[in-house]
């Protein structure tokens, strides 16, 4: 399960989010991005660790994309993460 809150805003060109979870069973845990996530950025299977290097728009933009935590036995959990920017 997914513990962590995801950041709502995007403040600076270095996006850098370490997504949370904890496993009932103790079990390992691979972390993944789902669907269609910004061009460049990238996760860490084992540790969640997202990081962007964003170019900065020059107009409000928003960001939609989902990081899903699954252990050995197929569990999963979602989380679904809007990420704003307002020049």
């Amino acid at each position: 399960m997914i513990v962590s809150m995801a950041p709502e805003r995007l403040d600076s060109m270095s996006y850098r989010y370490e997504v949370k979870a904890d496993d009932a069973h103790g079990d390992s845990i691979r972390f993944s991005l789902r669907g269609i996530a910004p061009p460049g950025m990238k996760i860490d299977e084992a540790t969640g660790v997202i990081e962007w290097q964003v170019a900065i728009p020059t107009e409000p933009t928003t960001w939609e994309y989902e990081v899903v935590v699954e252990d050995p036995e197929g569990l999963a959990s979602v989380q679904e993460i809007t990420l704003k920017y307002r020049p």
